[in-house]
């Protein structure tokens, strides 16, 4: 509860079963003063949902946390009790609906969406995010599937893994009556045909508002290759975000260049992550350091990023194209899991690191050890720059990580730290 000049101003209330409220609970719910509620259900209590809004009208926020299978009719008793509220004539402060949902025995949450509410619009705007996998059950989610032809026009954020054919086609209805309002999209194409992605394709023409474009591809098997030359031929110099994971020998990696061979063709990338590597051939490792290099003032997509001939450092790719002139955004985010790199790879590597716009940087599940750690605090602190955005460094099972009684890995981080006091470092 929270007072102010002898009035109550808010009050927040938390509940872990609606099911389970005691009498005293009731009458306080009576009372109509809550402002904020967190309550948990459990599959087939959303009827419990609507006295609780309609006792509590200067209810502005709720959080539901339910099973994945409630996620619909947790919004649809919500979205629809507060229709007949209005209706009635009777006032509802409710502008947002959050539903948190997980199967049982899960540690993270499978679906959180928001649902906001307008003050006299009775179509709620609904953001989603989905990280499910498991194809055979994810078909089988007939919840999923009214989320995607009920709110489909309506979601403003959809992050999806393994996005199936059933799920774009019902987009692609969805949005095709009333246009899409999608303003970030992440899209995992491993198990669409072409039918799926050409529904996906007319999903994303209709999102007019789109800002943020990601694309998982796990480039295991050949069968992925030809979707990823067909999404980067459309959408490569609107990607945000790329997101790479294959096999463990990185034979893949050559594919992928030859479909994409410089940051010439992702000018807007902000968001690069690449997955499990123990081993990167020499081309592999020129193409890694070619994605995570600053800016080029010319381009060329003919030439690739070269290795000096005296040292085999990495020398950024200054290419010239004569008609036109193009560049790409620094990123802003760089995750490179699992690589395992030998000692001066990994020194390329940190080199070729472009900082400008970075707020977070990872190295996690790798052997990312002291000497490396040292190049990184070293760039870090002749880089110049006082403002430089990051915060996250991410060192998670790392070799450097494992091994923090060491005198001069702990000498390094409290040197990182003095320069940048708000980077949050996580290397346990």
């Amino acid at each position: 509860i929270r007072v102010s000049e002898g009035r109550i101003k808010a009050v927040e209330a938390r509940f872990p079963s609606l099911k389970l409220i005691t009498e005293s609970d009731q009458e306080f719910i009576g009372k109509g003063l809550l402002t904020k509620v967190a309550a948990g259900i459990d599959y087939g209590d959303e009827a419990l949902l609507p006295d609780l809004l309609s006792r509590n009208p200067l209810l502005t926020q709720f959080q539901i946390e339910c099973v994945d299978a409630s996620v619909t009719a947790a919004i649809e008793t919500v979205a629809s009790a507060r229709v007949a509220i209005l209706e009635r004539g009777n006032a509802s402060a409710l502008q947002k609906l959050g539903v948190v949902a997980k199967d049982r025995g899960s540690k993270f949450p499978d679906i959180t969406s928001m649902v906001k509410f307008r003050e006299k619009d009775k179509t709620p705007i609904v953001s989603i995010n989905i990280k499910k996998y498991g194809v055979g059950y994810y078909h089988g989610s007939d919840y999923l599937n009214v989320i995607f032809s009920q709110y489909g026009s309506s979601l403003e954020e959809l992050k999806v893994k393994r996005t199936s054919d059933k799920h774009a086609q019902l987009l692609d209805g969805a949005t095709k009556e009333n246009g899409s309002r999608l303003i970030l999209l992440e899209l995992d194409p491993y198990v669409l045909t072409g039918v799926g992605l050409e529904s996906m394709d007319r999903v994303i023409e209709r999102s007019h508002s789109l800002r943020e474009l990601g694309l998982h591809l796990d480039v295991s098997d050949g069968s992925q290759l030809e979707k990823a030359k067909h999404l980067f031929d459309i959408y490569s110099d609107r990607l945000t975000g790329l997101y790479l994971t294959g096999n463990s020998g990185g034979d893949w990696i050559p594919n992928i260049k030859e479909i994409c061979p410089t940051r010439c063709r992702l000018p807007e990338l902000s968001d690069f992550q690449l997955d499990y590597l123990p081993h990167v051939p020499s081309p592999s490792l020129t193409w890694i350091c070619a994605m995570i290099s600053p800016p080029s003032q010319r381009s060329d997509p003919s030439l690739s990023p070269q290795l000096s001939m005296q040292d085999g450092s990495f020398i950024p790719p200054h290419e010239s194209e004569p008609v036109q002139t193009r560049t790409w955004k620094s990123l802003t985010r760089i995750q490179l899991t699992g690589l395992f790199l030998q000692p001066d790879d990994w020194r390329k590597v940190v080199e070729a690191i472009d900082f400008l716009a970075l707020e977070s940087l990872s190295f996690r599940h790798s052997n990312f050890g002291q000497d490396e750690l040292k190049i990184l605090v070293n760039r870090i602190s002749n880089y110049g720059d006082p403002d430089m955005p990051l915060v996250t460094l991410d060192l998670f099972n790392a070799h450097v990580g494992q091994d923090r009684m060491n005198v001069d890995i702990d000498k390094q981080l409290k040197r990182l730290k003095t320069m940048k006091p708000f980077v949050e470092i996580e290397c346990c």
